[in-house]
Order: structure tokens, then sequence, then C-alpha cells
């Protein structure tokens, strides 16, 4: 459970939505978030941030209940990064924070290894993508993708924000799902949601690894968590 005295009634009654934009008025760190109906009054419920939110927001330490923040990398000019996975935990999470490419319009793509390597086929995905004006599905075999349309954008203030869920059960195919926005090459706000899966075995995963579809080189924070 990611909140102490959550039940399953609760669960059943939230509607998770996701949504994406952006203030383009400034880069200046936030400080606060408003919620607000359009008319009317708030109806009751309950808002909280996330577990892995609360992480950054209030650097309230490595270890939150059950979810243990494992590596915090500031990238600065990788052509990729791996990020170790063992046996200790039954699923592992990927915050991407800002993420930048030196190369205009460029994908985000991710791998899984084994004890045998990165694999470098045996992988079906699905993404979905919505803009300010339409929205577009892209399916297929080949490599994990957590973004794609070629339209990552590297101008000033365009960047990356992505959470990737990574479970490793024993004898199972490894589906990992993600869901992010970003601004565009175009400098529209994008949201992204999918999932791809490694079909080529079932051993357990040992790395996962993130790097550009095509040459090009990263900047921004990564954050790996590890949950029980």
């Amino acid at each position: 459970m990611w909140s102490a005295g959550v039940t399953i009634d609760d669960v059943a009654r939230c509607v998770h939505n996701t949504l994406a934009g952006y203030w383009s008025g400034g880069t200046d760190a936030i400080t606060s978030v408003t919620l607000a109906q359009s008319t009317g009054v708030l109806a009751s419920g309950i808002i909280e941030l996330s577990e892995l939110a609360l992480h950054e927001v209030a650097d309230i330490g490595s270890t939150y209940g059950e979810c243990t923040l494992l590596a915090r990398t500031e990238a600065s000019g990788e052509s990729f990064l791996d990020f170790t996975i063992s046996g200790n935990y039954q699923r592992y999470v990927l915050v991407l924070l800002g993420v930048v490419l030196d190369t205009d319009a460029t994908d985000l793509n991710g791998r899984v290894g084994t004890a045998g390597g990165i694999k470098e086929s045996g992988y079906k995905r699905h993404m979905n993508l919505s803009d300010s004006s339409s929205s577009s599905y892209s399916g297929s075999t080949g490599i994990i993708r957590v973004n794609y349309a070629n339209a990552l954008g590297n101008a000033a203030g365009e960047n990356f924000c992505q959470v990737v869920e990574v479970p490793n059960p024993a004898d199972q195919y490894k589906i990992v799902s993600a869901q992010g926005a970003y601004v565009d090459s175009g400098g529209d706000a994008r949201m992204c949601n999918g999932a791809g899966a490694w079909t080529g075995g079932t051993d357990q995963l040992t790395t996962y690894r993130i790097l550009p579809s095509s040459p090009a080189t990263m900047s921004g924070t990564i954050l790996w968590f590890g949950i029980n």
C-alpha cells in the first residue's frame, strides 16, 4: 500500500487521471501547486503527493516505507545509463526529471539486461501520444521505447519527465510500463503513455538501460527506486 489506512474500497472508488501541460512563462523552480474546479467548490476526497514525489520534494531520506531510493544520477553527457536490478525488490521505478537530449527531435529508449547481457531484440511495445490538437498510437516489435515520434525538444526550457515501472517477476516475461510528459521540438506539450515487454526469455533481470534512439547524449536527474 502506498498510504496507511487506505482500503481496497478506497482504491475501487478512485479514478486515476493522467494529464500533461507546461507553464512557459519561465524556468523558475515551482514552490506550490494549486488545484481548483472551474466553477463551484472542490468535491470531497483525498489529495496527496505520491510517495516518489515525497522523496524529491520533502527530501525525507533514502527510505520511505517499502520504497527505497537506490540511486540518484545527475546525467551530464552520457550516451546511455545502466541501472542495477537485484533480487531484493519485486519491482523497480525509474523517475526522469528534466531530461534533455543534446540532439533535437530524438527519442529516449529503454532496454533490459540479464546475466547474459543487454538484450538487443525480442521486444514488443505500445505507445499512446497526445498533444494540444491530436492523439496517436504506435505499436511495433523492436526496442522498448519510453517515447516515440522523434520529437523530444532541446531548446531552452524544453525537457522530458517520465515514470517507468520495471517489474522483475520470476519465470515470467518482463513488462515495462511508462507514463509522462515532455515539450517537443516544436514547443508543444505532449503526454506519452505506454508499455513494452521483452519476450525473449523469462530470466531474471540484472539491468535496465536508457539510451537515445540516435547518437545523442543526456542531461538531467534520474532517480532509481526499489519497491516491495
